[in-house]
């Protein structure tokens, strides 16, 4: 049979699936990661996303090997590699440092990993030229890393990562150190990247926007264990806790209550039905709009009003923020809670100590619990 000839832009490598079962890590009295089940199909690119601390990374390092579980096991497609060295894994990693190796020369850097596994010269070079034209730095063989911007050196540790066509590619916060201008065409490189190679990508950040912008599925840690996971838009527009809900994004929220009978009672508003089912037990909750689901008005003078699905409140603007095509306020209400919307930078006064009117739609809210 006659193989089709492989370019840059043909995948050259069969996924793997990840597999994290009950996986535990301690230091010493202190819980990194807490019993941890974690499923990633094969070519899936799912971001791990959290605060510092939250274990995000310690779980990256046991996928790749270079930490052990202090309970639990990890398996690629079905087989145990919990106490298989990092060298045996077959996995790409790039750091947010990148690690480059100063002294050697681009095509030097990417070929390392192939001198480690004896791949022969003409094949170790085609190689090596075939993953810096995948990552636009075709030509740049003989270029020594200090004449190299910060965006094309984290393109070489990219390349680095791919050349040895791995199942399972690895990136710690590996656009950190960039500038929001060159971070933000990274994203889109390396998501494009994913897209040509088909390769499993986990991905470990704690920006929000940049795993909203590039992942298939988003994992929320928080304190060693995750939180929330799902679709970017599941996780940010239906977010199951508070934490999740302030963690995702701006966000406006306000306290409520659930009385028996399905009733819902606004602060200072008469009891109305909630229209959207809940499996939430009476008591206090939180009512959570995000800032494009609100609609804001200028000041009625009217007190507020709870009638049938919708919400009309006003409220004290805190700050205003121009952001272009919208202006994002901080607002507040009269009971004193605070969030963030957004409205047309146009036809709305928003200095400090104005008033505008927000009008909320309960069809567009999320029903989160007070204790999360």
């Amino acid at each position: 049979m006659v193989q089709p000839e492989r370019t840059a832009e043909t995948p050259t490598t069969r996924a793997v699936g990840v597999s994290l079962r009950s996986v535990s890590k301690s230091y010493g009295a202190t819980a990194v990661v807490r019993d941890l089940d974690l499923e990633v199909a094969p070519g899936e690119f799912v971001s791990m996303l959290g605060p510092s601390g939250s274990g995000k990374t310690t779980t990256l390092k046991m996928i790749a090997g270079f930490e052990q579980p202090g309970a639990g096991s990890v398996h690629f497609d079905g087989r145990d590699v919990t106490d298989l060295p990092p060298e045996r894994r077959d996995v790409g990693v790039v750091f947010q440092n990148y690690s480059l190796f100063p002294h050697l020369d681009v095509g030097a850097n990417v070929a390392f990993p192939l001198r480690m596994r004896r791949v022969p010269g003409q094949e170790r070079a085609e190689r090596v030229q075939r993953a810096l034209e995948m990552v636009d730095l075709g030509g740049y063989e003989r270029r020594r890393v200090a004449q190299l911007s910060g965006g094309q050196q984290q393109r070489v540790a990219i390349a680095r990562a791919i050349v040895f066509e791995p199942r399972l590619l690895l990136m710690d916060e590996p656009l950190g150190a960039l500038d929001r201008r060159l971070r933000e065409a990274m994203q889109l490189e390396i998501k494009s990247l994913h897209e040509r190679l088909g390769v499993t990508v986990v991905y470990v950040t704690h920006d929000q926007e940049e795993a909203l912008t590039m992942s298939d599925r988003v994992v929320l840690f928080r304190d060693g264990a995750i939180e929330q996971h799902g679709s970017p838009r599941e996780v940010y527009e239906r977010p199951s806790t508070a934490f999740a809900a302030d963690f995702l994004g701006d966000s406006l929220s306000i306290s409520a209550r659930l009385l028996p009978g399905g009733l819902l009672e606004v602060p200072g508003l008469p009891a109305q039905r909630f229209p959207l089912g809940t499996g939430m037990p009476v008591g206090p909750v939180r009512l959570m709009w995000r800032p494009h689901a609100v609609e804001v008005t200028a000041p009625s003078g009217l007190p507020a009003e709870f009638s049938a699905d919708r919400l009309r409140i006003p409220v004290e603007v805190l700050a205003g923020g121009y952001a272009g095509d919208v202006t994002r306020l901080r607002v507040r209400f009269a009971w004193g809670d605070e969030g963030v919307v957004a409205t047309p930078s146009r036809g709305i006064d928003h200095r400090r100590g104005s008033s505008v009117d927000l009008h909320l739609s309960l069809a567009s809210a999320v029903l989160l619990p007070v204790q999360s």
